[in-house]
């Protein structure tokens, strides 16, 4: 099972655009830099190209309340706003990756080892424990 529109804006019901509780997201992007199909794209650390994600195949995004939505953005794109960026992405992972075993809906995480950059994908069935151990990190900078 996919996660949906209805489930995200479950937890963060400030939104924009499309409205549609059977939007199916078949992954979750932290990054601009690899397709996302049928993604939901969430801006961490400086991966704020919307333009890119859309690209990359982004049908919906998180966006900070505290930052302005670029102008480019089709009137219908769903956003979901919400008050930190970090605390979402936490949020969202402890609500559908923790608590539920039947989520199918893959990860995309653009991590940096040292002068290496790359695209990690953490599937929830697969890869539970690596996302506890992604959590964690992204604790200490809410």
């Amino acid at each position: 099972m996919n996660i949906t529109y209805k489930d995200v804006h479950h937890l963060f019901s400030d939104t924009k655009g499309y409205k549609n509780d059977n939007i199916a997201f078949e992954t979750m992007s932290f990054g601009v830099y690899e397709e996302q199909p049928k993604g939901l794209f969430i801006p961490l650390e400086g991966q704020e190209d919307l333009q890119q994600a859309i690209y990359q195949g982004a049908i919906a995004a998180i966006w900070e309340k505290s930052k302005s939505l670029p102008k480019y953005i089709p009137n219908d794109f769903p956003i979901f706003f919400v008050s930190n960026i970090n605390s979402a992405a936490l949020q969202l992972i402890e609500q559908f990756v923790m608590n539920q075993s039947n989520i199918t809906t893959n990860f995309l995480v653009y991590e940096k080892y040292g002068d290496t950059k790359k695209t990690v994908i953490y599937s929830p069935k697969d890869n539970r424990q690596q996302l506890i151990v992604l959590m964690d990190a992204w604790k200490g900078r809410e």
